[in-house]
């Protein structure tokens, strides 16, 4: 994405928001094994849903989109976390340190498998 934005004026970035706000959000549709994600969906509610709400979906949060991204963004972007390539808040760094791989490995599977936009 950066090499694709890296040459675009601040007026072209506002449009861009300004269109792209307005559509409606929409998950990469995906398999994804439900008995993974089910355990992704409470370590979600008891770790990540206070900065992440509805379950990784509303864009009004002060955080990033999880829920329905493509399975290669949210397991990289996991791993560039794990590896501290991908800044975090400290409230966040915390609470992620503490993970266990299978619960990285379910929480991403939760994301995939749409999170909140399922409900």
């Amino acid at each position: 994405m950066n090499a694709i934005t890296k040459d675009l004026s601040k007026a072209d970035i506002e449009a861009l928001a300004r269109y792209y706000s307005t559509r409606p959000y929409r998950v990469h549709k995906q398999k994804a094994d439900a008995k993974l994600a089910k355990k992704g969906a409470k370590i979600h509610r008891h770790k990540c849903k206070k900065c992440h709400s509805d379950g990784g979906t509303n864009p009004d949060d002060d955080a990033s989109l999880l829920a329905g991204q493509p399975r290669e963004y949210i397991t990289r972007a996991f791993e560039k976390l794990s590896n501290r390539e991908r800044p975090m808040p400290k409230k966040m760094r915390k609470k992620f340190k503490k993970l266990k791989e299978k619960q990285k490995k379910a929480l991403i599977e939760y994301y995939v498998s749409g999170g909140g936009a399922n409900k």
